[in-house]
């Protein structure tokens, strides 16, 4: 376990309207949630990740803000570079940067953007990830990889720090490289190819990634924040295995996961939380335990009902 680690929870930032923004993000602090993470896809209804993370960095709120994740192959690393301080330094320091590949084929589909192998984005995203972390340096920065070019280039004004890297993925090749550079690293059921399977909710496929990540970090891998983005989270005051068989019918139609999903296999899975508030507490104190996952993210439609768990839970 990283004893280090005391648990906190974020949450999946779906605002569409200015209203929304200011309420939701009243909520979360309110009831003791530490971050609001958004998306970057290019199909709606969502709104801009980077406006968005810009507002939320103007507010006074000691809320993080945690983008999940830039699409490594929508923006120049440069650009992104400069984006992340400009935010980091207008939210006095909150934001948690995450980056992965860019997964999702429609979002390449609908722009006309090449969908390249998963071998090809990786490697793009470790150059980028080379160049992000050497323009959070404040110092004059050059690189000539494979995919980018980077002459003498110094981000003004300089960055106040290097803001923390997270990095998701749920192939061994994703989870290595988060591993050894990122400070965060979130554990997800996507393949190597961007694609969902139903032994990927597994509680051994969570093992198998928690080792990955194990095994290329090694003496740093105490220091990381393991992170999980809850795909199913529903707080019951009643029947829980009723609960589950209702979350496999509708996980059925949403991720196209076989209905003939067991219903102990939902229970044990650590990106699904179904109980009432007593079982929940005792199931992510015991994932901390045997995983050292510290830092859940939950969809927005729970906020509320799991407020009671945060209130427990949050920095303990």
């Amino acid at each position: 376990m990283n004893e280090a680690h005391k648990f906190r929870f974020g949450i999946k930032f779906q605002a569409l309207t200015r209203a929304e923004i200011l309420e939701q993000t009243r909520q979360a602090e309110d009831l003791g949630y530490s971050s609001l993470t958004v998306s970057d896809h290019v199909s709606g209804p969502r709104l801009g990740p980077i406006a968005t993370l810009a507002a939320l960095a103007a507010l006074d709120s000691k809320l993080y803000l945690t983008s999940a994740v830039f699409g490594n192959d929508f923006r120049h690393p440069a650009f992104l570079a400069n984006e992340a301080v400009t935010i980091d330094l207008i939210s006095n320091g909150r934001l948690e940067l995450g980056i992965g590949t860019g997964w999702w084929e429609p979002d390449y589909i609908q722009t006309g953007l090449v969908f390249d192998s998963p071998s090809t984005r990786v490697s793009r995203l470790i150059e980028a990830i080379h160049i992000l972390k050497g323009l959070f340096s404040g110092q004059k920065f050059s690189f000539d990889g494979q995919y980018y070019t980077i002459c003498d280039l110094e981000l003004m004004p300089k960055p106040s720090r290097q803001p923390p890297l997270l990095i998701g993925g749920g192939g061994k090749r994703m989870l290595s490289l988060a591993g050894r550079e990122a400070d965060i690293v979130s554990v997800n059921p996507l393949s190597k190819d961007g694609t969902m399977d139903i032994e990927a909710f597994f509680a051994s496929a969570f093992a198998q990634k928690i080792g990955w990540v194990r095994e290329a970090a090694g003496e740093r891998f105490a220091a990381l924040e393991l992170q999980c983005m809850c795909f199913g989270l529903t707080v019951t005051d009643g029947d829980q295995q009723q609960a589950a068989e209702h979350w496999v019918t509708e996980a059925a139609r949403a991720f196209k996961i076989p209905a003939e999903l067991k219903i102990e296999d939902i229970l044990e899975s650590p990106y699904i939380l179904i109980g009432d508030v007593d079982q929940l507490i005792d199931k992510l104190q015991a994932i901390r335990e045997q995983y050292g996952v510290s830092y859940f993210t939950i969809p927005s439609s729970a906020v509320e009902t799991f407020g009671p768990v945060v209130a427990r839970l949050a920095g303990r």
